[in-house]
């Protein structure tokens, strides 16, 4: 798959059932993630056209829960699709096998943020660890790599997750093995 100046982000996300300890694992690979393309977000310098000045990114976190929508939707849905309908399912893990992100500066031209990598917005109470394998980073700045953000205090309620937040955003791991920055092997894992 090849994404090329993303909005939210590519992301998978699973139905994994009930049953929330069974080892569940999901691949994305052999792709290439762009950065920001040539072709402007504000046309005509943003005088009486369409004018994109959104947060951008290029991979946003896998998530897998009990209860999705349909893979095939019939109908359109009030909610966006990647929010989560359930629970996180504990046993996933998502693995990312020969990914390249190209061209990657922390900010878009119109001065929005820009990451490699995101977390999924709506996904509160889990987040699998994510494991990479034969990555490269060509033409990536360090300040583009990654958003985490913080958990949204809307997230506590009594139906959900009693009195605090949600924490997924705080609990978090992105696992990097046999990775390539801007040329460079690194000898380790690095982690996030």
């Amino acid at each position: 798959m090849t994404g090329i100046d993303n909005g939210l982000g590519l992301g998978i996300g699973l139905n994994a059932g009930v049953n929330n300890y069974d080892k569940i694992v999901m691949r994305f690979r052999n792709s290439k993630i762009y950065g920001e393309s040539p072709a402007p977000d504000c046309p005509q310098n943003g005088q009486g056209g369409y004018c994109f000045k959104f947060e951008k990114c290029g991979l946003m976190s896998a998530i897998s829960i009990t209860k999705t929508k349909p893979i095939h939707p019939d109908k359109p849905s009030p909610k966006p699709y990647h929010k989560p309908k359930s629970y996180g399912v504990w046993g996933a893990t998502a693995l990312y096998e020969n990914m390249e992100f190209i061209n990657w500066y922390p900010n878009t031209q119109t001065g929005a943020r820009q990451t490699v990598l995101c977390l999924n917005p709506k996904a509160s109470d889990y987040i699998p660890p994510h494991q990479f394998n034969n990555t490269k980073f060509n033409k990536v700045q360090p300040s583009a790599m990654a958003y985490i953000k913080s958990p949204d205090p809307a997230w506590a309620n009594l139906k959900d997750c009693i009195e605090f937040p949600c924490t997924a955003p705080l609990n978090i791991l992105f696992d990097f093995q046999n990775t390539k920055y801007s040329g460079s092997s690194l000898n380790h894992g690095a982690k996030f």
